[in-house]
């Protein structure tokens, strides 16, 4: 028998499709446990809303979720979750907001767990929590998973969504190519 796999996901759901097919994906994996959730860019704590909304859909509203970090670090960018298409989301999802620091503690219980940190969106909530905690995330595994778009990243093509970009802003190298331009 196969032990579970103990997962934490921090993710930026809310907007683009990705992110809720990765969380779809999660609760239907049957060796994986996810002990909880982090949302992050999350103004006011819609996007935990989204979650909760999915989770409700799944029959699953056991996993703790948790509003994270307001806007990004790098940018300082506030990206408010698309709503509005009631195909997807309700008109106007409950706002999940949390108290200052609850992401970092969700976090730092998932590592307590042995879970693996699976990120989906920007890095924001585990900058802060290696920030304010130092070592925090020397103690737990953890995989980046690029589930984004490439928009107004230096070297990327529009449209491109080859794995030359992700969810964090952040290019993948290209291979040089071989050929030469204009042939």
């Amino acid at each position: 028998m196969r032990a579970m796999a103990r997962l934490h996901l921090d993710t930026d759901l809310g907007g683009d499709p990705d992110d809720a097919c990765a969380l779809a994906m999660l609760l239907g994996w049957p060796d994986a446990e996810l002990v909880g959730i982090t949302t992050t860019i999350d103004p006011g704590g819609r996007r935990a809303g989204c979650v909760e909304h999915m989770l409700r859909l799944a029959g699953r509203d056991d996993i703790p979720v948790v509003a994270g970090a307001a806007m990004s670090l790098t940018r300082r960018e506030v990206a408010e979750p698309a709503t509005g298409d009631p195909r997807h989301w309700p008109l106007d999802p409950p706002a999940r907001p949390a108290p200052a620091g609850a992401a970092l503690d969700a976090l730092e219980r998932a590592i307590d767990l042995g879970a693996t940190l699976v990120t989906i969106g920007p890095l924001t909530n585990l900058a802060v929590l290696e920030a304010v905690r130092p070592g925090a995330l020397a103690r737990a595994p953890w995989s980046p998973w690029a589930a984004g778009s490439c928009r107004r990243v230096r070297g990327c093509r529009p449209g491109d969504r080859s794995g030359t970009g992700t969810s964090s802003g952040t290019p993948t190298p290209r291979r040089p190519s071989s050929r030469r331009p204009g042939t």
